[in-house]
């Protein structure tokens, strides 16, 4: 078998809500030494772990993020309520600051951040990164910057942030001069939009792929070439597939 690496996409999400940090310490509970999950701002320029447009699915009311303070996100419930009814009901929404701990008190986790585009519509990359580099730049070693926005990245790079890797549209997108140019240490890529059968390109970063929960379908992504894969079953994954 050839070897990669699980992420567990937004924590144990199958099992816990997710970018919660109950998912995030199940999934460290479970074995995974990688984690994923996304940022938005607030309206006041607060980081949260969260990653829908709408709020309506992780907190069962309405608006968006991105139009709430952080005092009124502070209130709200992340129990993903048609996933799993009332059961994580308290679960509050976890702010940025309150996942740095516990990256320090687990350093051999690498965790991959993204940055949402939604927060750009509100403020601009450098505003973003302003809100972000207190919280982020301490944890260099341990976090990566993802982000489907190239200019996210780029601004990164120019402020000298060591670990940042976008995630693309398309496959065609793998050798782009200006991804190539970012120097990334990876490239993340839904897998569903490779084409059929193709072998992965000699690339100078690692390949991640996004994301599935089957054994027999990661190993056959990681024989063409993908070292990490995102899985929403961290639990059951590492089990299946080293035992973990």
């Amino acid at each position: 078998m050839s070897s990669f690496q699980l992420i567990a996409h937004r924590g144990f999400s199958c099992c816990y809500p997710e970018n919660t940090r109950v998912a995030f310490e199940a999934a460290i509970d479970a074995g995974a030494t990688a984690l994923e999950g996304d940022v938005q701002l607030s309206a006041d320029g607060v980081p949260f772990m969260f990653h829908d447009r709408e709020l309506r699915r992780l907190c069962g009311v309405s608006g968006r993020l991105e139009q709430k303070s952080a005092a009124e996100l502070a209130a709200l419930s992340a129990y993903a309520p048609q996933a799993f009814g009332r059961r994580f009901e308290g679960e509050p929404l976890l702010p940025l600051s309150a996942l740095m701990p516990m990256l320090e008190m687990h350093p051999h986790i690498t965790f991959y951040l993204e940055v949402k585009r939604v927060s750009l519509r509100g403020f601009s990359v450098a505003q973003v990164l302003d809100c972000l580099w207190p919280l982020i730049w301490p944890r260099r070693s341990q976090i990566v910057l993802i982000s489907f926005s190239l200019p996210v990245l780029v601004q990164a790079r120019q402020r000298g942030y060591p670990r940042i890797a976008p995630v693309l549209t398309q496959w065609c997108q793998l050798q782009r001069q200006s991804v190539v140019k970012l120097a990334p240490e990876a490239v993340f890529l839904n897998h569903q939009r490779l084409p059929f059968a193709a072998c992965y390109p000699d690339l100078p970063y690692h390949l991640a792929l996004y994301e599935t929960s089957d054994p027999m379908r990661a190993i056959a992504l990681a024989e063409r070439g993908a070292s990490l894969i995102e899985t929403d079953d961290i639990g059951q994954m590492l089990r299946v597939l080293h035992g973990g």
